[in-house]
Protein backbone atom coordinates (compact mmCIF):
# COMPACT_ATOMS: atom_id res chain seq x y z
CA UNK A 1 0.00 0.00 0.00
CA UNK A 2 2.97 2.29 0.63
CA UNK A 3 3.96 1.96 -3.03
CA UNK A 4 0.42 2.81 -4.18
CA UNK A 5 0.38 5.91 -2.01
CA UNK A 6 3.84 6.96 -3.18
CA UNK A 7 2.83 6.51 -6.83
CA UNK A 8 -0.35 8.53 -6.29
CA UNK A 9 1.62 11.31 -4.62
CA UNK A 10 4.18 11.28 -7.45
CA UNK A 11 1.39 11.61 -10.03
CA UNK A 12 -0.42 14.20 -7.88
CA UNK A 13 -3.42 11.88 -7.61
CA UNK A 14 -3.47 11.35 -3.83
CA UNK A 15 -7.16 12.23 -3.67
CA UNK A 16 -8.08 9.39 -6.04
CA UNK A 17 -6.73 6.48 -3.98
CA UNK A 18 -9.61 4.45 -2.56
CA UNK A 19 -7.87 1.09 -2.26
CA UNK A 20 -6.64 -0.11 1.09
CA UNK A 21 -4.58 -2.96 2.49
CA UNK A 22 -7.64 -5.22 2.60
CA UNK A 23 -8.51 -4.78 -1.07
CA UNK A 24 -4.90 -5.33 -2.12
CA UNK A 25 -4.67 -8.48 -0.02
CA UNK A 26 -7.92 -9.81 -1.47
CA UNK A 27 -7.34 -9.01 -5.13
CA UNK A 28 -3.57 -9.45 -5.37
CA UNK A 29 -2.93 -12.22 -2.86
CA UNK A 30 -6.31 -13.87 -2.25
CA UNK A 31 -7.84 -17.12 -3.53
CA UNK A 32 -8.18 -15.77 -7.05
CA UNK A 33 -5.61 -13.07 -7.72
CA UNK A 34 -6.63 -10.64 -10.46
CA UNK A 35 -3.16 -9.11 -10.79
CA UNK A 36 0.37 -9.64 -9.56
CA UNK A 37 2.63 -7.33 -7.60
CA UNK A 38 6.37 -7.60 -8.02
CA UNK A 39 8.57 -5.77 -5.54
CA UNK A 40 12.22 -4.92 -6.20
CA UNK A 41 14.56 -4.70 -3.24
CA UNK A 42 18.01 -3.25 -2.72
CA UNK A 43 19.83 -4.37 0.39
CA UNK A 44 16.61 -5.89 1.73
CA UNK A 45 14.75 -2.58 1.39
CA UNK A 46 11.76 -2.17 -0.94
CA UNK A 47 12.90 0.00 -3.85
CA UNK A 48 10.21 -0.26 -6.50
CA UNK A 49 7.20 -2.19 -7.69
CA UNK A 50 5.16 -3.27 -10.68
CA UNK A 51 1.53 -4.34 -10.80
CA UNK A 52 0.68 -6.43 -13.84
CA UNK A 53 -2.04 -8.67 -15.15
CA UNK A 54 -2.60 -10.93 -18.13
CA UNK A 55 -5.01 -10.28 -20.96
CA UNK A 56 -6.03 -12.62 -23.76
CA UNK A 57 -6.36 -12.16 -27.52
CA UNK A 58 -9.09 -14.36 -28.93
CA UNK A 59 -7.88 -13.63 -32.48
CA UNK A 60 -4.31 -14.65 -31.72
CA UNK A 61 -5.25 -17.31 -29.17
CA UNK A 62 -2.53 -16.20 -26.79
CA UNK A 63 -2.09 -14.06 -23.68
CA UNK A 64 -0.58 -10.63 -23.32
CA UNK A 65 1.02 -9.05 -20.27
CA UNK A 66 -0.20 -5.61 -19.23
CA UNK A 67 1.75 -3.43 -16.80
CA UNK A 68 -0.75 -1.36 -14.84
CA UNK A 69 1.61 0.50 -12.50
CA UNK A 70 5.33 0.86 -11.98
CA UNK A 71 7.13 3.03 -9.47
CA UNK A 72 10.62 3.37 -8.02
CA UNK A 73 11.29 5.39 -4.88
CA UNK A 74 13.33 8.52 -5.69
CA UNK A 75 16.36 7.40 -3.70
CA UNK A 76 16.64 4.24 -5.83
CA UNK A 77 16.21 5.85 -9.24
CA UNK A 78 19.08 5.67 -11.74
CA UNK A 79 20.31 2.49 -10.07
CA UNK A 80 18.79 0.02 -12.54
CA UNK A 81 15.70 -0.82 -10.47
CA UNK A 82 13.19 0.21 -13.14
CA UNK A 83 15.15 -1.62 -15.83
CA UNK A 84 15.34 -4.75 -13.66
CA UNK A 85 11.57 -4.65 -13.09
CA UNK A 86 10.87 -4.29 -16.83
CA UNK A 87 13.32 -7.07 -17.70
CA UNK A 88 11.64 -9.32 -15.14
CA UNK A 89 8.24 -8.57 -16.70
CA UNK A 90 9.64 -9.31 -20.17
CA UNK A 91 10.94 -12.68 -18.95
CA UNK A 92 7.53 -13.47 -17.45
CA UNK A 93 5.86 -12.56 -20.75
CA UNK A 94 8.17 -14.88 -22.66
CA UNK A 95 7.72 -17.72 -20.15
CA UNK A 96 3.93 -17.39 -20.41
CA UNK A 97 3.96 -17.31 -24.23
CA UNK A 98 2.63 -13.75 -24.38
CA UNK A 99 2.34 -12.09 -27.78
CA UNK A 100 2.88 -8.62 -26.34
CA UNK A 101 3.76 -6.65 -23.26
CA UNK A 102 2.10 -3.30 -22.77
Amino acid sequence: MQFVRALAEFEDLDDQVVSDEGSLLKYLFGKRPYAEAIIAEIGGNPAGFVILFYSFSSFRGRPGLYIEDTFVYPEYRNKGVGRALMEHCARLALQQGCIRME
